[in-house]
């Protein structure tokens, strides 16, 4: 949990997921049978034209096929933590690549500075 005040002056409390209280069923069933009309809403603002104005869509990255040969010992340590192997790897070559760009451009600023 932590504990916060916004820029508005707002108290806030943030939860992980792992922290939230869990419902028993009888507690579910009640908040399920609470009719939509019934719902106070008041405390959230309407989106307005302003609002629409400043969104913006931001697509996921596309992905690119490609065969791409790797270690078999590679590939079994990926493939035996289950589905999503592949997304996985590709977090992996990701923070390579994050990490190999941040060291460049640590490099190049320091080269600018001499």
């Amino acid at each position: 949990m932590k504990k916060y005040t916004n820029e508005k002056g707002e108290k806030l409390v943030v939860y992980k997921l792992n922290e939230l209280p869990s419902f028993s069923p009888e507690r579910v069933a009640e908040i399920e049978a609470i009719a939509d009309d019934q719902i106070d809403t008041s405390d959230i603002p309407e989106l307005d034209e302003e609002f629409w104005q400043n969104a913006a869509l931001i697509l996921p990255d596309s992905k690119e096929r490609l065969t791409l040969r790797l270690d078999r010992e590679v590939v079994h340590f990926f493939r035996r933590r289950g589905r999503g192997y592949q997304s996985r790897i590709n977090a992996v070559l990701r923070a390579y690549v994050r990490a190999q760009t941040l060291a460049e451009k640590k490099a190049n600023a320091q080269n600018e500075r001499r």
